[in-house]
């Protein structure tokens, strides 16, 4: 089939996946169809080229895999999972955003973190931020964000920056409780 519809004249690529049954394991190949014309611009035959992909292909699903399992952790967390950039801005969210917040997390992605951050907050949450970045690992901080609602949200934060990366990650949890229980 692949042949029949290079012949008329059409060029393209196709993934295969075969089991060698020497080895045992599946292999994976890249094969490209050129149609061959003369020079009455007539297809006259085929020019097919393959390339073993094997090693590329596995180490996809390798990542795609670990990817799916970090994504996983990230959606499952009752903590809110954060990754911030160097000029203060959501890279990435967990699902837990939008129990903590009101915001899905697609939402608050590429926003101004301090956006929503109180406003009573925000100066010492900045100082905090900067502590963060020039290496500081800091666990038990607390501050409030202001959930999609208007209601304040008392959060407990641990964070870290990446030098490398340029990116500060940070975990939130939702302080309401403790709050409750201190007050009482």
């Amino acid at each position: 089939a692949h042949y029949a519809k290079a012949l008329e004249g059409e060029r393209f690529t196709i993934k295969e996946e075969q089991f060698n049954t020497v080895t045992g394991e599946v292999e994976y190949r890249q094969i490209t169809f050129n149609p061959m014309y003369n020079a009455d611009q007539e297809v006259f035959g085929l020019a097919c080229y393959a390339k073993d992909i094997t090693e590329d292909t596995l180490n996809l699903m390798a990542l795609e895999m670990t990817k799916n399992d970090l994504q996983k952790i990230m959606d499952s967390s009752l903590d809110m999972i954060c990754v911030v950039d160097e000029n203060d801005r959501i890279v990435k969210i967990s699902a837990a955003s939008e129990s903590i917040l009101g915001y899905k997390p697609e939402a608050l992605a590429g926003t101004p973190l301090f956006n929503y951050v109180h406003p009573e907050d925000k100066e010492q949450t900045k100082l905090t931020a900067a502590k963060v970045m020039a290496g500081e690992n800091l666990t038990y901080v607390e501050n409030r964000y202001i959930h999609k609602n208007g209601s304040a949200v008392p959060l407990i934060w641990s964070a870290r920056w990446d030098s490398k990366d340029k990116l500060r990650y940070g975990i939130a949890r939702d302080a309401t409780e403790k709050k409750k229980s201190e007050e009482a």
